[in-house]
This record gives C-alpha cells, structure tokens and sequence, in this order.
C-alpha cells in the first residue's frame, strides 16, 4: 500500500533538500519518484520510509549516511525539532524526525523551518 506524502513532510523533504549541490540534484530526482511505505511514529518523533523505483538516480558517494541540517519549531515550540533523512546504498531510504524536547505532537498546526548553523551532516546509519 502507497501512502501519501504529508504536507509537513513534503516541506521538510523541500528545505533538507533545496541547496544547490551534486549530492542533493540526484536526490531531488530520487525524491520525484519516492512513494511511501511506512510511517512510524515513537512517541518522540517519526520515521517515514520510501519505495524507489529501480530506474531512480543513484548518489555515488558517499552511499550510507544520514543526511540533514534543518530545525523546526513546531506549533509555536522552540527549535526542538530535528530531521534526517537516511541513504542506503546511495538511495534515499527514510526520512526520520525527532524532538529532544517532550514529545512529538499529536497534531501539527504551524512550523518554521530553517537550517541549523552546521554544514550537513553525514553519520554512519544504525544497522
């Protein structure tokens, strides 16, 4: 089963992703032609999960990392928002949201987003 893409993930999906680099070119065509899997929320955030065709781009290197800079506040809360946005074998793979504050809200009803002070980040995904 297909599920739609949130707004507020779409939103999030278009600030980790609007800067101009090699890397995010090829996952902006990647991320034309995701589909949602799954949507897993834990209570203090969430992962949603994608679907590629075979004929989507693939990143070259580095091919297995997290990936994101941008902050949210949410429903007129502090930046206590974070996103990171996983590649697997240089396809994107999920796309995960997180608060170090209390919980993650039950329902979203503002946001602004914006990019921390630190270039991207790349980490080694948890297996």
């Amino acid at each position: 089963m297909i599920i739609p893409f949130e707004e507020f993930e779409r939103a999030v999906m278009h600030k980790i992703l609007e800067k101009e680099s090699s890397i995010n070119k090829v996952l902006r065509e990647q991320y034309k032609k995701a589909q949602v899997i799954d949507r897993e929320f834990t209570g203090v955030g969430f992962f949603t999960r994608f679907k590629m065709p075979e004929d989507a781009p693939v990143v070259i290197e580095p091919v297995e990392y997290g990936y994101g800079n941008v902050l949210a506040s949410i429903n007129d809360s502090a930046f206590d928002f974070g996103f990171v946005l996983f590649i697997k074998n240089g396809i994107m793979t999920c796309l995960e949201g997180y608060t170090w504050a209390d919980a993650w809200p039950q329902e979203i009803h503002n946001y602004i987003l914006c990019y921390s002070n630190e270039e991207p980040d790349l980490i080694k995904e948890h297996q």
